[in-house]
C-alpha cells in the first residue's frame, strides 16, 4: 500500500472512532432528555390534577352557595336576581 493510502486509512479510522463516540453521548443525551420529558410531563400532570381538584372544590362550593341562594328566595317566596 501506498503511504497516501495507509494516511487516508487511518483517518477514515480516526473519524470512524470520532463518528461512535459522537453517536454514543447523541444516544445518551437522547435517553436524558427522554427521561427528562417524561418527568416533566409527569410533573405537569400532578399539577393540573391538582388545579383541576381545586376547581371541582370551587364548584362544589358555588354550586352550594347557589342551591342555598335559591331555597331562601323561595322561603322568600320572591326571586331576588
Amino acid at each position: 500500500m501506498s503511504v497516501e493510502l495507509c494516511k487516508i486509512l487511518k483517518e477514515i479510522s480516526k473519524n470512524k472512532i470520532k463518528l461512535d463516540s459522537l453517536n454514543m453521548k447523541k444516544n445518551s443525551l437522547q435517553v436524558e432528555y427522554e427521561i427528562a420529558s417524561k418527568r416533566l410531563n409527569s410533573k405537569y400532570k400532578k399539577d393540573i390534577e391538582k388545579i383541576e381538584q381545586k376547581i371541582n372544590l370551587i364548584n362544589q362550593e358555588i354550586s352550594h352557595y347557589f342551591k342555598n341562594s335559591e331555597n331562601l328566595r323561595s322561603e322568600l317566596g320572591t326571586d331576588i336576581s
